[in-house]
């Protein structure tokens, strides 16, 4: 029928109107732990678009959108997606994301952002999912858009998040980053923050910085398999060598800054004798060379010594070095740190359980180390926690667990899994990847806390998500909304 048919003015999903929304909502600063200005943003567009929604004070969004005419009796969808991203900066940029909004530059048929992280993960998501809501010609079934916060540091806001408001037991994540791959399954995790108490000492001598740098770092649980380098193990590996051959103090160590990031960078701020620095200096070439061939094909290093002037020197001198004794026991503590696959599922390409110090930081009195820990078996997961829980203890620190979150586990009997398989072989000619992924997602909240919850995760193609290098594919996402229209148009009918 004539009225039935939607004018070309009323058609809104489209690559276009997507990457402009994505546009938009990159200017709004959104790193974690500060997304209120995000969830205000979420909140003008339903007020606008005259939808219903519901916000809470985690930052927290859910808005509702009415079935299509003739769709009320199919059952409800839940598109998900998370408001925050991870913040990270090419060497030598500054960028202040708690006031800035990414400056996103259209390269080819990529999108990337200027010097920083461009927060495809996951803002692809609100934007499909705004476009999704704004659009009036979609067939749909009735529609809970949830809008999470902090999902980068531990899966806060789904955590928190009233569940109890949800009616739909379907549910769309938009948080994956391969096209073609459905993932129906995800690790739990966990993060491990050791607090060692550090005594001060006078210190004297030449004053450098020693830095590891080069590193491709990465998600340190899609990326956890593939043998990168990680800088907070490899600078106390260093450290440790120095030790061994010489005479030094360590007056501050800091590396990484997300725990559920690979540390490509850390550094150390030492000091040694006057006549030592051609030794220091011809140890550090020859770590870089042995790690070189180490990490070869899989990833690269560079060792860079600074020295510091003198009148700086004496300013760090003034505020002491860590005792040999706190030194000892916090370098013992960094080099048995598990990192990396600790086992693997019965297919041996399915990562069980892992392990990422992602974060080291000195102050004036304590040192601070966070590890996450991953895994799709319970037991496994708190076992290595544990393990880091009593070497921490062994060696005098202090060790809590945060950010605890479950394990999302396959289901066998998946109607919407089905459903989509057979769309996508449909749409594609070509079969969709079923996955299990070594990463936390947010339907492992969710899954426990809605009986019955049917559940999958898409998206589309991104690369090197959570580093400054971050890019999504511009043609892969317009396939997945043609997709994400079908989908929905089908389930309308169910």
């Amino acid at each position: 029928p004539a009225d039935e048919r939607a004018s070309e003015s009323e058609t809104m999903l489209t690559i276009e109107r997507i990457l402009e929304i994505f546009e938009e909502y990159a200017a709004v600063p959104h790193v974690s732990g500060h997304t209120r200005r995000a969830r205000d943003f979420i909140c003008r567009r339903a007020e606008e678009l005259g939808l219903a929604y519901t916000a809470d004070d985690h930052d927290n969004v859910i808005i509702r959108k009415s079935a299509s005419p003739g769709c009320d009796k199919a059952a409800v969808v839940i598109l998900q997606g998370h408001l925050d991203m991870v913040g990270d900066t090419a060497p030598g940029v500054t960028f202040d994301f708690l006031r800035e909004g990414i400056r996103v530059i259209r390269d080819g048929n990529r999108l990337r952002a200027d010097g920083t992280t461009l927060g495809a993960d996951n803002g692809i998501a609100v934007a499909l999912m705004l476009a999704i809501l704004e659009d009036r010609t979609l067939k749909h079934p009735a529609l809970e858009a949830v809008f999470t916060s902090d999902e980068e540091i531990g899966l806060l806001g789904a955590s928190a998040l009233d569940t109890s408001l949800l009616t739909g037991r379907l549910l769309i994540n938009l948080d994956s980053e391969d096209e073609g791959i459905l993932t129906a399954g995800c690790a739990g995790g966990a993060a491990m923050r050791a607090v060692f108490p550090c005594r001060r000492v006078p210190a004297a001598g030449a004053v450098f910085t020693l830095t590891i740098a080069g590193l491709r770092g990465g998600h340190s649980g899609q990326m956890i398999g593939e043998g990168r380098g990680n800088a907070v193990k490899l600078l106390a590996r260093l450290l440790c060598l120095l030790e061994d051959r010489k005479t030094y103090h360590l007056l501050s160590v800091k590396g990484g800054t997300k725990d559920n990031a690979i540390p490509m960078t850390a550094s150390a701020v030492i000091a040694v004798d006057p006549g030592d620095e051609d030794g220091l200096r011809a140890l550090c070439l020859a770590f870089e060379k042995d790690i070189r061939r180490e990490l070869a094909g899989r990833d690269d290093l560079s060792v860079r010594i600074t020295g510091i002037s003198p009148h700086e020197a004496d300013d760090i001198l003034a505020g002491g070095a860590l005792s040999d004794e706190d030194r000892q026991r916090l370098l013992a503590f960094l080099t048995s740190l598990p990192y990396g696959v600790l086992s693997r599922e019965k297919d041996p390409s399915l990562i069980r359980t892992s392990a990422n110090p992602g974060i080291l930081t000195t102050g004036r009195t304590e040192a601070t180390i966070v590890t996450s820990v991953r895994s799709s078996l319970e037991s496994e997961r708190c076992a290595v926690c544990d393990r880091i829980r009593r070497l921490a203890g062994a060696l005098g620190a202090a060790c809590t667990e945060e950010g605890t979150y479950p394990a999302w586990q396959f289901r066998e009997d998946s109607p919407l899994r089905t459903a989509m398989c057979r769309l996508w072989r449909e749409m594609t000619g070509h079969d969709m990847v079923v996955d299990v992924i070594h990463a936390g997602l947010e339907c492992g909240i969710f899954d426990s806390n809605l009986p019955g919850l049917d559940a999958v995760s898409i998206g589309p193609a991104m690369s090197d998500i959570h580093t400054y290098r971050e890019s999504l594919d511009i043609a892969s996402t317009a396939r997945l909304a043609a997709y994400l229209e079908k989908l929905l148009s089908c389930l309308a009918k169910a």
